[in-house]
């Protein structure tokens, strides 16, 4: 989902700082991204990877009180996003939370497949497995191994 994100929020004007481990900095940098800084630590605070930021996307599932410090990321009237996590909003900083969520949109979809299909939005297939491996990928995800998309191929 990184990405994806990257590519759209690039393509949309941003310029985009990504936090992500160094096997994923060079793709998410071919994707656009001015800056790839490692997994954040909490401590350190937004000045250790060029922050804040007028925008944070949070993609990652993390606990309550580590939602509320990545809050500290968000410039002040910026916009604090998550996939995962509900997030605190700031309202003395005018620090907005947004938790998104999918939904079907089918104008949207199509939008989207037409950008993989132009080329304009790529998406990096780590592997290709058979569908009877369904259930080691499924560990691998849990356990963080898998490196990007597995496709699975049906017999």
């Amino acid at each position: 989902m990184g990405g994806l994100a990257v590519q759209l929020a690039v393509d949309a004007g941003a310029q985009v700082t990504a936090a992500a481990g160094p096997r994923h900095a060079e793709r998410l940098k071919g994707y656009g991204a001015a800056r790839v800084v490692g997994h954040l630590d909490l401590a350190e605070g937004p000045a250790a990877v060029g922050g804040p930021f007028q925008v944070l996307l949070n993609l990652v599932r993390v606990a309550p009180d580590e939602a509320a410090r990545l809050s500290r990321y968000v410039a002040d009237g910026g916009v604090d996003a998550s996939t995962a996590t509900p997030v605190p909003e700031e309202p003395a900083r005018s620090v907005r939370a947004a938790s998104l969520f999918v939904r079907g949109d089918a104008a949207q979809l199509t939008e989207l497949v037409a950008r993989v299909d132009d080329g304009r939005l790529r998406i990096h297939v780590a592997a290709r497995r058979p569908l009877v491996e369904s259930s080691a990928v499924h560990e691998d995800a849990g356990t963080g191994r898998l490196p990007g998309k597995t496709v699975l191929i049906a017999p």
